[in-house]
């Protein structure tokens, strides 16, 4: 999906000026051995410019847009993320609004690691596949 909206942004926008996304290259959905540990390119690939994207990719694409509706939920809750740490201000109180989206973007992980195992039809080692790897799971 990622590869499909960035060639229609290309495609649509040839001036990269005009792009949606204008910081997107070839080297964030194509990374080398060296460029996969950048956490920038994987910000930019998750932030709100990529929300965007695939928000106007998902209107172009008419009634096939609705295919996109995952990954635009998980852009919604990354670009939170992306978002909060990347701002330089203190958290001073317990009720600080960056609380409260984190909190936002850990219940739609949540929910959907809760959906990803609750399916019936699929056994253990695919609904693992399904999420986010063990390694990076805060518990």
């Amino acid at each position: 999906m990622w590869v499909k909206a960035y060639q229609w942004d290309h495609a649509t926008n040839p001036s990269e000026v005009s792009r949606i996304h204008h910081v997107l290259t070839d080297e964030h959905l194509w990374p080398n051995n060296g460029q996969k540990m950048r956490n920038r390119l994987a910000e930019d690939v998750l932030d709100k410019e990529m929300l965007h994207l695939f928000k106007a990719y998902e209107k172009a694409e008419g009634h096939n847009g609705g295919s996109l509706n995952g990954a635009i939920q998980l852009l919604e809750a990354t670009n939170i993320l992306v978002a909060n740490f990347n701002d330089c201000r203190p958290i001073t109180t317990i009720e600080d609004d960056c609380r409260k989206r984190n909190a936002k973007a850990l219940a739609w992980f949540t929910s959907w690691e809760d959906k990803v195992m609750a399916e019936e039809q699929i056994t253990a080692v695919i609904k693992w596949t399904k999420l986010i790897s063990q390694e990076t799971l805060l518990t």
